[in-house]
């Protein structure tokens, strides 16, 4: 490996390091109390450093949210690439979607509750992963898979029910849910097959 070659392996580990210690800070005290000298102090680096690969917070924010959406796209696509039958693309997407936000180390959560902070919307970056979920409704709907006719509505009661799944799960850990494995793919299966 060249002198090249190792800088700019160490560069990308080391944002990879700043952007996994700024997620555990997220998570553990949230967005209100970190700062780059907080992130700085943790990983032994100055804050000038950080600030060579992140403008401020928001950028780091903004990257662990992009983050984020690019997996879950990519996830989704994967799937879609699969080019299975497209009832059974629809189902996987919505179980993927759910076990993705629910997984201790996804970071649905800081999407989730700061998201208004950093607007990924300009970028289009949550909105493609939704994008590619509608289109695999309408192909189920052209092959007369589904009885709904509008697959944007469709898409978004989807969604909202998926998110309706993934609150419960989150913020009730507590709760005696039987099988996770068993009450998602139930949720699922059951609101697919309403709409059969």
């Amino acid at each position: 490996m060249s002198i090249a070659e190792r800088k700019e392996l160490e560069k990308i580990n080391l944002k990879s390091k700043i952007l996994e210690e700024a997620k555990n800070i997220f998570k553990e005290e949230g967005y209100d109390k970190i700062s780059i000298r907080n992130i700085a102090s943790r990983i032994n680096y100055s804050p000038t450093t950080i600030y060579l690969y992140f403008k401020n917070k928001d950028d780091l924010l903004k990257t662990i949210i992009r983050e984020y959406y690019e997996k879950l796209r990519d996830e989704i696509n994967s799937i879609i690439d699969e080019k299975k039958d497209p009832l059974y693309t629809l189902i996987k997407i919505l179980k993927a979607y759910i076990y993705n936000a629910i997984d201790p180390n996804s970071n649905y959560l800081i999407v989730l509750k700061n998201h208004k902070l950093v607007s990924v919307k300009k970028s289009g970056q949550s909105y493609k992963g939704f994008e590619s979920l509608e289109r695999v409704i309408e192909v189920c709907m052209k092959k007369k898979l589904l009885k709904e006719n509008d697959p944007r509505l469709l898409s978004q009661s989807l969604w909202m029910n998926n998110n309706g799944i993934i609150n419960l799960l989150l913020t009730e850990p507590d709760y005696p849910w039987v099988d996770k494995d068993t009450l998602i793919n139930h949720c699922v299966d059951t609101f697919i097959n309403g709409l059969k």
